[in-house]
């Protein structure tokens, strides 16, 4: 079990988010492993198919919604603020999505290297 950090101020960690299954998910690499980071009530992360319109594009307030609500649940889990996030989509982040992520805080550099996944 990760001991919640005294400090706000404590080294930044790394995590995953998924954003490409029905829920949206976080994990963090333990010892090479994917742990994903579950919320304490059990709850799953937020639904993903309310983050896109109906032609498909991300809705790019919900998108930020749901990736700081991940965000948070990772900080609460792990006691220490994330700093980086690797994130997984079904299909690249269009523009205007990158530059609504970009305002919201969840990332400077958000969508810079937007691929969709291979399959």
């Amino acid at each position: 079990m990760v001991r919640p950090s005294a400090s706000r101020t404590a080294p930044g960690v790394a995590v995953g988010i998924d954003l490409a299954a029905p829920h949206g998910a976080v994990a963090v690499a333990v010892g090479g492993n994917a742990e994903t980071l579950e919320a304490r009530d059990g709850e799953p992360g937020p639904a993903t198919a309310s983050l896109r319109d109906p032609a498909g594009r991300f809705d790019p307030a919900a998108t930020a919604a749901a990736l700081l609500a991940l965000r948070g649940r990772a900080e609460r889990a792990l006691g220490r603020p994330v700093t980086h996030a690797a994130i997984v989509v079904s299909e690249p982040l269009d523009a205007s999505v990158r530059n609504a992520l970009r305002r919201s805080g969840v990332g400077e550099r958000a969508g810079d290297d937007a691929r969709a996944p291979s399959r």
